[in-house]
């Protein structure tokens, strides 16, 4: 059991014996595990007290918990099921290094729109998923390269009795037999140790590259897609531009720990764009090209965990040019006329394109 579970399971019930909290556990741990993607979608939006996305989420749910307490209640119970959807999650992210724990993290912090949708008494859990994004994004960079290449005995000894062995056949087998035992018994041992080095220097070498990469297009100042340097893009759809060419760069996911900083430098490249905006003008000054190919290029989303991909992909479906507000913020909840710095809209839709993929890397495809 989460250390804080009984903590956060009294925002429920004040005085939770250990025989209930045991059951709530037991079916937290088991929705984790044995859940669908899209029921553990849906549990996001739940926690947002959002509508989920399959009308059938909340049964599927209560049904995971009903294996364990047949008495649990089928109404008037929205607030457990945030509490125990909340703790999903943190059981889901206990997975390190998997695809179904990044991407419930991001899909955590991606939801919750750098704060514009208030998780008041849930404000710990997207904390807990922040902190859990920082730690894997270290994880998966560190690497160590080997001290050195492994290599074969000389068998000096077991060669000097082979060669004394004289004529005697018997004393010449047994000794020749000795020394191909020890040749193979070592060949395997450099071999699988050859092999683990070589995984060890492909990663350090992915990890070098993607830095590398990033750094060489931060300091270069000039847009990849657009080509033309991103001084020369003064309207606000800049934070866009600029945090989908870094995810395009980031090739281990979660994406790099010091990606705020990294998405900062780059966005003081962008001098005259502005340093607060609305997601209504971002999205506006978007040119439909870039938006047609931002919406062609990518894997199914969710509108509620994907705002401003939402903003975007109704911006390209309709004509005029603020058509599409009322659809976004139908679909979102979210209005149109929030007002959000550029680095943080910068950093959110970077987080926003970075869970498409490691959405699709968890669902298989």
């Amino acid at each position: 059991m989460h250390p804080m579970f009984p903590d956060r399971y009294r925002l429920v019930n004040m005085n939770p014996d250990g025989e209930l909290l045991k059951k709530r556990w037991t079916a937290v741990e088991r929705t984790a595990a044995k859940a669908k993607p899209d029921l553990l979608l849906d549990l996001v939006n739940l926690v947002f007290a959002r509508a989920p996305k399959a009308p059938a989420s909340v049964g599927e749910f209560c049904a995971f918990i009903r294996q364990e307490d047949a008495a649990f209640p089928l109404r008037d119970n929205e607030l457990e099921l945030r509490v125990l959807a909340a703790n999903v999650l943190v059981a889901a992210w206990a997975e390190p290094s998997s695809h179904k724990a990044d991407s419930l993290a991001l899909l955590t912090t991606t939801a919750a729109l750098r704060g514009v949708r208030p998780m008041n008494e849930f404000r710990e859990y997207l904390d807990e998923a922040r902190a859990y994004l920082a730690s894997e994004s270290s994880s998966v960079r560190e690497f160590e390269l080997p001290d050195n290449v492994p290599e074969l005995p000389k068998y000096v000894d077991e060669l000097g009795k082979v060669s004394g062995s004289g004529g005697d056949v018997a004393t010449l087998t047994k000794h020749a037999h000795a020394l191909f035992e020890a040749l193979i018994r070592d060949a395997g041992s450099c071999l699988q140790a050859a092999q683990e080095a070589v995984v060890d220097v492909r990663h350090g070498m992915k990890v070098a590259l993607e830095e590398s990469n990033i750094l060489w297009w931060v300091f270069g100042e000039s847009s990849r897609d657009l080509d033309k340097p991103l001084a020369e893009i003064h309207d606000p759809y800049v934070a866009f531009v600029i945090a989908k060419e870094m995810a395009d760069l980031t090739t281990l996911l979660p994406g790099p720990r010091n990606t705020r900083a990294l998405l900062g430098r780059a966005l003081q490249s962008a001098r005259s764009s502005p340093e607060r905006t609305t997601i209504r003008a971002a999205v506006s000054t978007v040119p439909q090209r870039w938006r047609e190919t931002i919406v062609a290029a990518q894997p199914p989303y969710s509108g509620d965990l994907h705002p401003l991909l939402t903003a975007i992909v109704k911006a390209n479906e309709v004509d005029g040019p603020d058509t599409w507000v009322p659809l976004f913020e139908k679909a979102t909840g979210i209005r149109a006329d929030t007002e959000m710095h550029a680095l943080d809209l910068c950093i959110q839709f970077y987080e926003e394109c970075i869970s498409l993929r490691t959405l699709t890397a968890w669902r298989g495809g």
